[in-house]
């Protein structure tokens, strides 16, 4: 198994890896931007239109 990873990071050490911005907002996202605070005791999170 190390034969094989160090054999793939020969062939790839000049590479520039690039992942689509999509991508990179899903990888960065933080906890505070993941969670929300608590709903009200008896409010719903779905808003109807009146």
């Amino acid at each position: 198994m190390k034969e094989e990873v160090e054999k793939y990071n020969v062939a790839v050490k000049d590479w520039a890896f690039q992942i689509p911005q999509f991508k990179f907002e899903l990888l960065t996202r933080r906890m505070e931007d993941l969670a929300r605070d608590p709903l009200p005791k008896g409010e719903s999170p779905i808003k109807l239109p009146e």
